[in-house]
């Protein structure tokens, strides 16, 4: 994932954190909440009670808001509004665009 990250991404900043540090209460709050439904059925096509179930389960995890610009807008055309999707995060070295490689003409 590392390699060759700088041809796909031009820019990433993280404008917001929420629920960070993850805390014992946290976790508390989290074993007693509704669970998650991994269904992966986008939000607005879910029954009323699985949207709730969803974004009560995500209110309650670590979350970041993150602005991330693409080097070629095809990158990222095939997203629509209410696309969601399990994510993670690892620790990683990837590589940043160099002065004169960002390239957004098509």
């Amino acid at each position: 994932m590392d390699t060759n990250t700088r041809q796909f991404i031009e820019h990433v900043e993280r404008d917001a954190t929420r629920n960070y540090p993850f805390t014992e209460a946290h976790q508390d709050r989290l074993e007693t909440g509704p669970g998650y439904p991994w269904d992966e059925v986008r939000l607005d096509e879910m029954d009323l009670q699985s949207a709730q179930d969803l974004m009560l389960s995500e209110n309650l995890r670590v979350q970041g808001d993150y602005s991330v610009v693409v080097t070629d807008p095809q990158w990222i055309q095939h997203l629509t509004v209410g696309d969601w999707w399990r994510t993670t995060a690892y620790p990683t070295h990837a590589d940043r665009l160099l002065a004169g490689e960002a390239t957004t003409d098509s």
